[in-house]
């Protein structure tokens, strides 16, 4: 078990390197100390979503079983957050971390799609579109996650 002190310069590390992190939108990844993911999440804003984790104030029971698990963390940086939650999405059904309950259960990825029934078309996000991803529902087109893999970082898909 890490002593009380130790524990104290992780968190100070943690919390070190969670400052420098980018503000804008992306993945985040903790990291046990033999660099497993334990838990995938994604963000608006890196920084303070990441800080959050180590501060003194958390009281939840399952982040701080997470956080006194955590010996690292990393972030890819993502467009937007439409991407960051399709990204998150991907890598949570890759890796299966042992914190993330809510994707663990084979839910369908998030569609893309963009409806030109509209003035000005509208993008919404569907779990079962009706048609084959990539064919017209109506005058609306559907996209899949997956073809944003070939953009992503080689990085974000290693499984560790």
């Amino acid at each position: 078990m890490e002593s009380m002190a130790t524990n104290q310069q992780r968190i100070a590390l943690l919390q070190e390197k969670a400052k420098e992190a980018s503000s804008g939108p992306g993945v985040y990844r903790m990291l046990d100390k033999d660099g497993k993911i334990l838990y995938i999440g994604k963000a608006k804003s890196l920084t303070q979503r990441v800080r959050s984790y180590f501060q003194s104030s958390v009281t939840d029971t399952k982040t701080r079983s997470l956080v006194a698990k955590v010996h690292d963390f990393d972030v890819i940086l993502t467009q937007s957050e439409s991407e960051a939650l399709i990204l998150e999405s991907i890598l949570i059904k890759r890796h299966r971390p042992r914190y993330n309950i809510a994707l663990k259960d084979d839910k369908s990825y998030p569609y893309v799609v963009i409806n030109e029934d509209h003035s000005f078309p509208k993008l919404v996000y569907m779990r079962r579109p009706r048609k084959q991803k990539g064919q017209k529902i109506g005058r609306a087109h559907v996209w899949t996650p997956v073809t944003l893999e070939s953009r992503m970082p080689s990085s974000a898909w290693k499984k560790k």
